[in-house]
């Protein structure tokens, strides 16, 4: 299925900025929230409509509601392991999660894709995990905690779409520098 219309979070970040150009090069139409006028050339240049605010703006349903959008890529998120106060992040990643999901079943989308992070498998220490993995029941980081508890509501909020969790285990600076294409995997698997 062709997702002709998508709205995407979070798009000017490490995993979101290849994301958006790819998405961009296989000819969807974007719309992209953001609440930094920092990234107006990089928008005009890709032919990508600019979404102004931040993931608790009231406006975005507004701004979106005539545009029929297919898809929502939720990318946004923040990652401060070993913050002194974890609220803020707490409530991106989770409140933040919640209210786009809450936006996807008002825009009645398609298919929503949450990017989440490999800390939520919670292995146990000394082994390798994966997606059957029984999470060892307590966090290492607040950031882990953070992106479980979002990825919960995720799984468990009532939608009227396809919900796809993505939880990249590349998403750093190293993958970057050996040219692993963030933008091409992500979009291969979720489009």
């Amino acid at each position: 299925m062709k997702y002709n219309n998508i709205f995407i979070t979070g798009s000017t970040g490490v995993v979101g900025t290849p994301l958006l150009r790819k998405i961009v090069d296989q000819g969807h139409k974007v719309f992209a929230l953001s609440r930094s006028k920092n990234n107006n050339q990089l928008f005009s240049d890709l032919g990508v409509i600019k979404i102004e605010g931040e993931l608790f703006s009231d406006s975005t349903y507004d701004h979106l509601s005539d545009k029929n959008i297919d898809a929502i890529f939720h990318i946004a998120g923040v990652n401060k392991m070993c913050s002194k106060n974890p609220d803020g992040m707490f409530k991106a990643n989770i409140e933040g999660t919640k209210q786009m999901l809450e936006l996807g079943n008002r825009l009645k989308i398609k298919k929503f894709i949450y990017t989440s992070s490999a800390v939520t498998l919670g292995e146990e220490l000394g082994t390798v995990g994966n997606e059957l993995s029984n999470h060892r029941g307590y966090f290492l980081s607040k950031y882990e905690e953070s992106k479980f508890l979002a990825e919960k509501e995720a799984f468990d909020y009532d939608k009227g779409f396809k919900c796809i969790l993505w939880s990249s285990p590349c998403t750093n600076q190293f993958s970057l520098r050996k040219g692993v294409s963030i933008g091409a995997l992500f979009i291969n698997f979720s489009i």
